[in-house]
């Protein structure tokens, strides 16, 4: 049986919480299923309900697999491009040990194809090209059907950890550099380790507010 595998980000814009990845993977004699599923789309158009509803069809009806890039690590500086790319190698490579994988479709964030396949070689990554069908697009999440699965996967999943962040440290509203409560929380509490502190915005505001 061959297999399809989607990746997607979710969280990477977001001020607050890791940056999420997740691949899907679904028989591909399956994939006819999907226009079925009412409401699927890329996760950012869906509301929080519908996503939730999705991922529980995703859990009985798919194999996934998720990576979190936390904020501790993001706020390190290294190039978060380079921290995708290790987290869509790991999924890939999960992949390929469960299924037989056929096609890889991948939401990508670097500039083209070509600087997303500079970008894997750095790391090392040593599968073959041309042992699957690759397909790597920008906007895929609003085209194939697979990365929207992965991106509801991913979407869902940030979702969670931010009602963890929640319960503990406060309501810091949507996370999103522009939400007036998500700025009051950081200025507030700046040194909170669920903040990406790489960001130019978050550097920005606590100079501005140092004046």
């Amino acid at each position: 049986m061959k297999w399809v595998l989607g990746i997607d980000d979710a969280n990477r814009s977001e001020i607050i919480g890791s940056q999420w990845l997740a691949g899907v993977l679904m028989p591909k004699d399956k994939l006819n299923e999907l226009p079925k599923l009412k409401g699927l789309n890329d996760s950012k158009l869906m509301t929080r309900k519908k996503r939730f509803e999705i991922y529980d069809w995703i859990k009985a009806n798919a194999r996934f697999y998720t990576v979190p890039i936390t904020p501790e690590r993001i706020s390190l500086g290294l190039n978060l491009n380079l921290l995708e790319a290790d987290a869509v190698s790991e999924i890939v490579k999960w992949a390929t040990y469960t299924a037989n994988l056929s096609e890889i479709y991948i939401d990508n964030w670097e500039r083209n194809e070509v600087n997303f396949w500079k970008r894997m070689a750095h790391l090392g990554f040593c599968l073959n090209p041309f042992d699957f069908k690759w397909i790597i697009e920008h906007d895929a999440d609003k085209k194939y059907p697979i990365v929207m699965l992965a991106s509801v996967v991913a979407k869902c999943e940030s979702d969670l950890e931010k009602d963890r962040m929640k319960n503990k440290y406060g309501d810091f509203g949507s996370g999103n550099v522009t939400d007036p409560k998500t700025k009051e929380f950081i200025l507030n509490n700046p040194h909170a380790p669920i903040i990406k502190r790489s960001y130019k915005t978050y550097q920005r505001w606590l100079t501005e507010a140092k004046k």
